[in-house]
């Protein structure tokens, strides 16, 4: 179904309507009727990163490198964390070419509404999710097995260090799943000339947030959008988690992953989130502030672009990530086939029970995946006109032969193995309660997989 040019306005760039009436009027006389913040100097320059995740810490870590770093804060949402961080000397390391780097120039701070942490729930959802699994002959049940591992929880609040101060510039390299939740804790700390820089691969995501989170365009924070792709990892059984999958030989590698992450879960429960592996290459795509044709006209957009241009030298500045500022069409291009290929891939692996790098390889499950494609391709050209279905082929095939020398499964089958949500679920599924904004079909090859079961 065709849609509107307003109905096609992504997170990551804009319509060709768009696009012309941003033309037409910005010639016109504007005065913006927004004061500055009265920042002081400490929040001016502080930059806050959400999480302590593999994103997060690299993103910090290539910040606090620089000559002269401006001050950084990472943002957690429960006090378990500060214990971590102290147990860790309170310093990030990052492993590179087996060279250790130590980060020690940064604050760590608790969301406003701590959260207790949620492992000691964490077997209990996975035996959950999977009491129905259909057992091998000889397999143990999964029910048997229980989490050993003894729980600390610091109840303490009184003496955390909450947040408490206005935020100007914010990094968000988070799943989506949480993002809404994330940025409702936080929305009365932000200012109409703060700038939010999302780190994420989804489209459609500023909307939502606009809608459930910022719906005053007045009161409405400057967005940046920008992927990440830097190889880091920080599980120390990552590569043994690679061996035992790539040395896989048959049977159902969904639930040989489900015991081998139960055997090793105590393992990875106790690891410093402090400690990250990074394999020096990979970029940081950035995009410019993100227009709202509804809401401003172009002086509006130079100034709020003007206010964001300290975190965007920021990041520019750590060269370590190897920034590189992009245009807004490229970019929402980009996320057009990231998301297709989510769509086309990520699903069939799932009913299929395979490794990403074998599902070219069955005849069924690339026959299902070309057959996805075509579907998928034919929404994408709405946004993508000139993307032509051999780009995106190509671009499908590529995935799956660099799934298969270093990642041999996808982030949903990950999830699924751990018993976690995915980000597909937001920019998949529950976008199909939002007609308007772009969406794909396939994550219901997921759910026929589970219900099978």
């Amino acid at each position: 179904m065709r849609q509107s040019g307003r109905a096609r306005l992504s997170a990551a760039g804009l319509s060709s309507k768009a696009c012309l009436c941003r033309e037409v009027r910005k010639h016109r006389r504007y005065v913006s009727t927004k004061a500055p913040t009265a920042w002081t100097e400490d929040q001016f320059a502080r930059i806050y990163i959400q999480s302590i995740s593999n994103a997060a810490r690299m993103v910090g870590a290539a910040i606090e490198r620089m000559e002269n770093p401006p001050p950084l804060t990472f943002l957690v949402h429960n006090n378990a964390r500060l214990r971590q961080f102290e147990d860790s000397n309170a310093r990030i390391q990052v492993i590179e070419d087996g060279s250790r780097h130590i980060t020690k120039r940064f604050d760590i701070k608790v969301m406003p509404t701590p959260q207790e942490p949620l492992i000691e729930h964490r077997a209990t959802s996975i035996h959950y999710r999977y009491q129905t699994l259909v057992k091998n002959p000889g397999q143990p049940d999964l029910q048997a097995m229980q989490n050993s591992t003894a729980l600390k929880l610091i109840r303490c609040y009184e003496q955390l260090t909450k947040l408490d101060e206005p935020i100007r510039n914010y990094i968000l390299p988070q799943a989506s799943l949480q993002i809404l939740s994330t940025l409702q804790q936080l929305k009365d700390h932000f200012r109409h000339d703060s700038t939010i820089v999302f780190l994420q691969r989804n489209v459609g995501l500023i909307e939502t947030v606009n809608r459930e989170v910022f719906p005053d365009p007045d009161k409405r924070p400057n967005y940046m959008s920008g992927r990440l792709t830097h190889q880091v990892w920080s599980k120390k059984n990552h590569s043994q988690t690679n061996e035992f999958i790539n040395t896989f030989k048959g049977g159902d590698l969904l639930r040989a992953l489900v015991r081998f992450d139960m055997e090793h879960r105590n393992e990875q429960i106790n690891e410093s989130p402090f400690l990250l592996n990074h394999i020096p290459s990979g970029n940081l795509f950035l995009g410019p502030v993100c227009i709202d044709t509804d809401h401003e006209d172009f002086e509006d957009l130079r100034i709020r672009q003007k206010s964001a241009n300290y975190l965007t030298n920021s990041l520019l500045g750590a060269t370590i990530l190897g920034t590189k500022i992009v245009k807004q069409e490229d970019d929402l291009e980009h996320r057009l086939i990231h998301q297709g290929i989510e769509a086309a891939l990520f699903g069939v692996t799932i009913v299929h029970n395979c490794r990403t790098g074998d599902v070219l390889k069955q005849e069924e499950s690339n026959a299902r995946v070309r057959r996805l494609l075509q579907e998928i391709w034919a929404v994408i050209r709405y946004d993508a006109s000139d993307l032509s279905f051999e780009k995106l082929a190509q671009r499908v095939e590529r995935f799956v032969v660099n799934c298969t020398a270093g990642k041999p499964l996808n982030p949903m089958f990950n999830a699924l193995v751990v018993g976690k949500e995915t980000d597909i679920e937001v920019s998949h599924i529950q976008r199909m309660n939002f007609p308007h904004l772009f969406c794909m079909l396939s994550p219901f090859e997921k759910r026929s997989r589970l219900d099978a079961y």
